[in-house]
């Protein structure tokens, strides 16, 4: 039937194209779903550069944007983790010590918005663990704390809840840390003391920094830049 023979015509047609891509060593990317009622008897080129309906995309040109996304992503960790060391340091003893007000906590927000970010926030608190005052194991389990912390808050749902993973991951870790270092002989008094002196810094910082800058960011459209940034390196 002619039926038939149309779609045996574009299966050759297919194969023809996907052979010519291979031979000039490109890349073959396949619609998971076809329009039946197009006309594929034309090749119309999209707007992403490649062709309809079923599409082949140069290796380079590929190549081209996926290491523009990651350019884009790698700069705001740098940027991110930057900010945090610098704030960091320059707090002076407010960010480190039994008693701390890490101000710099406060970019734990940007994490929420963007989970990327994580790795620029627990970057930014290693290299400021390297000036602790108190000792080097801040560089592993501080660290290690703001990480967790970077991870739960992705997961948050509620805006509100948002610092909760990073007092309590602190003040656990960071909080047992000190305990370790400064009451050797009464642990878990120690302990108790030091969690509830770290989480009330990380509280105070992140509902009094923290909560206005990520109501600021929302309300200036950080999430909607976001995602055009993301639709523009794609």
């Amino acid at each position: 039937s002619g039926a038939s023979t149309l779609d045996t015509a574009r299966e050759i047609r297919y194969t023809v194209l996907w052979l010519r891509a291979k031979f000039h060593n490109r890349q073959f990317v396949t619609i998971l779903s076809l329009n039946k009622t197009r006309d594929v008897r034309g090749t119309r080129r999209g707007q992403d550069g490649c062709f309809a309906p079923i599409f082949f995309c140069s290796g380079k040109e590929s190549e081209m944007k996926e290491k523009k996304f990651t350019v884009r992503q790698l700069a705001a960790c740098a940027l991110v983790a930057a900010l945090y060391a610098a704030v960091t340091i320059a707090s002076g003893p407010l960010a480190y010590g039994l008693v701390q007000f890490r101000l710099s906590e406060a970019l734990m927000v940007l994490c929420w918005f963007e989970p990327v970010l994580a790795v620029g926030v627990t970057l930014g608190c290693f290299l400021a663990n390297l000036f602790s005052t108190v000792t080097a194991l801040d560089m592993v389990i501080g660290t290690l704390a703001t990480a967790i912390a970077c991870i739960a808050t992705i997961r948050v749902k509620n805006p509100w809840l948002v610092p909760l993973p990073n007092i309590l991951s602190n003040a656990v870790l960071v909080g047992g840390m000190l305990a370790y270092v400064m009451f050797p002989d009464h642990l878990l008094t120690g302990f108790a003391i030091a969690a509830a002196q770290v989480g009330f810094g990380e509280l105070v910082v992140m509902y009094v920094l923290g909560m206005p800058l990520l109501f600021a960011l929302r309300r200036a459209g950080f999430p909607k830049m976001l995602r055009h940034s993301a639709h523009t390196a794609q």
